[in-house]
């Protein structure tokens, strides 16, 4: 089947980069997103991983233009507390290993830390990374001059951010041809297969896609509460 309308149910975060993806990689796809008046989405602060660049830049994102509206920072870093001993921080830095000055790689390492078990296992990451000075310090660097070895801006670099205002940002920047309904889902209608195949809204009446995509986070409306399909912890 042709797919040419797709509903989107749920705001937030989600939702937006769903709509703002769509509506740049097809726009010729009409993009329905349903989101409740009476539900509040998850307000909090979210880090990401360099993985998120790829969407960045699907969308021609400039970080100068977004980061400011979004209260964002930069982030080159996971950084660790008392994980492995009490009182002891390390650093998960992105990026590649620089092995540069090594015989065998990250072996290098381990042989002395066998040698030398009161070796912190903190400079692990600094043994391998040059980057974990400037992250100790919390400075950045586009390292334009390749200063740092190993260190890739784009690669390595991802954002801590409001995620709340980066939604709105999505929303009021690359969702101007979405069909945006404030209204409750009352009820999610399946076909005889098992699939959705409509929803019911309290002010709107029936809602009719192709594909319809579950942003509804932890409530989990289509997925688990329509398809039952379970929710399985780690």
């Amino acid at each position: 089947m042709s797919i040419r309308n797709i509903c989107i149910v749920g705001g937030g975060s989600s939702g937006w980069m769903t709509a703002a993806s769509i509506a740049r990689a097809l726009p010729e796809i009409k993009v329905t997103l349903i989101e409740s008046k009476n539900v509040k989405t998850i307000g909090v602060g979210e880090s990401t991983l360099g993985h998120i660049n790829s969407f960045m830049d699907s969308l021609g994102l400039k970080d100068e233009d977004w980061m400011k509206e979004c209260n964002a920072t930069y982030k080159t870093s996971i950084k660790f507390t008392d994980f492995a001993h009490i009182g002891e921080t390390f650093h998960y830095p992105f990026g590649q290993y620089d092995l540069t000055d090594t015989k065998q790689g990250l072996m290098d390492w381990f042989k002395w830390k066998v040698r030398d078990p009161e070796v912190s296992n903190s400079n692990f990451a600094e043994f391998f990374h040059s980057s974990v000075e400037m992250i100790d310090q919390n400075k950045m660097t586009n390292n334009s001059d390749n200063t740092l070895r190993a260190f890739n801006f784009k690669r390595d670099t991802a954002y801590h951010m409001d995620a709340g205002l980066f939604g709105q940002y999505l929303k009021n920047n690359f969702c101007t041809n979405i069909n945006h309904i404030l209204d409750d889902v009352t009820e999610v209608n399946m076909d005889n297969s098992g699939s959705v195949k409509s929803l019911s809204t309290g002010e709107n009446g029936e809602l009719l896609a192709d594909l319809f995509i579950d942003c509804t986070g932890f409530l989990s409306l289509l997925l688990e509460k329509a398809l039952k399909v379970p929710f399985v912890s780690f």
